[in-house]
């Protein structure tokens, strides 16, 4: 087997980055929330070309008052766009961490059940091949198989 990823965490470590997660997290202001996938579905999204467009369609509002739609509140829509650039130079910092966590999370979960996956299929071999102790690891480990029959006895 080709070990991508080598690492450990001591618990400490682990509880101090923990802890400062839950500091970040304390410092994000209130408000923010979380959209269900329609929501999502349902929005425009803003990117990187965007910005200067709704930028210069803000400052135009604001020096021709008269060109603002009446349902639109201009203040809330500059407190809207400078939250918006805030929380986006936050993401970008945060994003490679993120990924970084989230990559090597998924190597070591992968290879992790590669080897469980091999012991697995050690034991039924062996189970066939009628080595003590075998049948009952093959039995403790088929449950994550169900349907399967591996881990059932032959009648």
């Amino acid at each position: 087997m080709n070990n991508k990823i080598s690492i450990t965490i001591d618990p400490q470590i682990e509880q101090e980055i923990l802890n400062k997660i839950a500091e970040l997290n304390s410092l994000l202001p209130q408000g923010l929330i979380v959209l269900t996938e329609d929501e999502r579905k349902g929005m425009a999204l803003m990117g990187d070309k965007s910005s200067p467009f709704v930028e210069k369609a803000i400052d135009i509002a604001g020096q021709n008052p008269v060109l603002l739609p009446s349902y639109v509140d201009l203040d809330e829509a500059r407190k809207d766009f400078e939250a918006y650039k805030a929380l986006n130079r936050i993401l970008r910092a945060l994003n490679p961490v993120t990924s970084k966590l989230k990559d090597s999370a998924q190597l070591c979960g992968n290879e992790a059940l590669v080897v469980g996956l091999s012991i697995y299929n050690g034991a039924k071999d062996g189970q066939h091949r009628s080595i003590p102790g075998a049948r009952e690891a093959v039995q403790e480990l088929s449950p994550r198989f169900p349907g399967r029959g591996a881990g059932k006895p032959k009648s």
